[in-house]
């Protein structure tokens, strides 16, 4: 938990994409407290703040987790600050500054910018607003997100990823559809370990002809209870190194 007047002083980078995603989130905010956080009990939405370095680099990757899950929960109750902007300031300290958690998912993310380290990554989530408590997609507050705050495709256009790695797993791939639209989902051409399937590891390719390059794999808990995680670390690195060669 992070101290609320940490959170309220800190500014994030001011950068154009953080300027722009800034004026998304509030064009929609009114439309997500009246509909969502005013009718269900939830976690605040996962607003992205991108670094300096994010937006000058000319090679980047989105990477895009399940959900949260009692994100936000500094300012429960505190509804005159919760606004986009102490997310965006929240999203700064804990991704950018902090690096995340202690945890499966941030190690997985950490260890593969530095392997990396000349390609910057945003994280996002599929799911944008997770549960108060507890574990798992509450798929009632996810339909009420996708009808009131379905924000993810322009995130995209204006974060400008020249790659999506959506680390959730085959049984989020529902989730993935219902936002970003109609895909093809087929095995992974590649030398690293040719054995693993499409529900392992997977190229997502949008209708949406505007999307970029997809690819989904497991979700890092599981790569660790399976003992998989440095070989799936090797065929993202080798994907990406690929693409950018």
């Amino acid at each position: 938990m992070k101290n609320i007047i940490e959170i309220t002083k800190h500014k994030c980078s001011q950068n154009p994409m953080v300027k722009e995603l800034s004026e998304l989130y509030n064009s929609k905010w009114n439309s997500c407290q009246e509909n969502i956080l005013n009718q269900v009990e939830c976690a605040l939405p996962f607003l992205i703040a991108p670094t300096n370095e994010y937006y000058n680099s000319d090679k980047r990757i989105m990477i895009i987790g399940q959900e949260t899950n009692r994100w936000g929960g500094e300012m429960y109750g505190k509804y005159e600050i919760q606004t986009p902007e102490n997310l965006m300031n929240l999203n700064d300290i804990f991704v950018n500054i902090d690096s995340g958690y202690k945890s499966p998912f941030w190690n997985f993310i950490n260890d593969l910018q530095k392997l990396i380290s000349d390609i910057k990554i945003v994280v996002n989530n599929i799911v944008k607003m997770g549960k108060k408590h507890g574990r798992g997609c509450d798929d009632n507050i996810n339909n009420l997100t996708l009808q009131h705050f379905n924000i993810l495709s322009e995130e995209i256009k204006i974060l400008k990823p020249d790659i999506l790695i959506f680390l959730t797993g085959p049984y989020y791939d529902t989730r993935i559809k219902a936002a970003l639209g109609e895909m093809k989902v087929e095995p992974v051409v590649q030398s690293v370990f040719p054995s693993i399937n499409e529900r392992e590891f997977a190229k997502i390719t949008f209708i949406n002809d505007e999307l970029p390059t997809a690819y989904r794999c497991y979700h890092p808990g599981y790569l660790r209870r399976s003992a998989n995680t440095e070989n799936y670390k090797k065929i993202i690195v080798n994907l990406i190194k690929n693409h950018f060669q």
